[in-house]
């Protein structure tokens, strides 16, 4: 549709770098129209990109935590295999290290983004590891799902979880 629509530019966001949005882009740059991932890169596509510091975002946020108080902090993280995520799950873990808080593989659970996602992983945390105190997500869909369940199970936020 873009194509035939002879746009000048795409702006891409929310692109994960599957099959078909590698097929996708690559047909994009194939006709020389040029392309801008927001907060995506993907190595081995030449696409232009505008990203956000996820590890010093993740750092940033994780660090905030800790100095409230927090020491058992639940991650709820999107799928591993997207870079921005990586990023994400690094800062955590340097900030949890900068302040001699042990990172604990238990703490962390992966799922898709989505709503739903974040309800099903924020039930699991909770199920499996005792006494979390705050809890990460690294994106809205799953955190509106911590929110939904929280907000179910009568569980207030911030006083209860963070």
């Amino acid at each position: 549709m873009f194509i035939d629509r002879g746009v000048d530019g795409i702006i891409l966001s929310g692109i994960s770098g599957g099959k078909k949005d590698r097929k996708f882009i690559n047909k994009i740059m194939k006709r020389n129209i040029p392309a801008v991932l927001v907060d995506r890169f993907i190595p081995d596509l030449k696409s232009s990109h505008v990203i956000t510091n996820n590890l010093k975002a993740a750092y940033d946020a994780t660090n905030y935590l800790i100095k409230l108080g927090h020491k058992k902090i639940g991650v709820i993280s999107s799928p591993q295999k997207i870079k921005i995520f990586q990023d994400r799950l690094k800062g955590y873990k340097e900030a949890l290290i900068e302040n001699n808080i042990e990172y604990r593989e238990d703490f962390v659970t992966e799922g898709e983004e989505s709503i739903e996602s974040g309800y099903r992983a924020m039930k699991k945390l909770l199920t499996e590891v005792d006494n979390l105190t705050a809890i990460f997500a690294m994106c809205d869909f799953m955190a509106f799902g911590v929110y939904k369940y929280c907000k179910e199970k009568n569980i207030k936020i911030p006083d209860d979880i963070s």
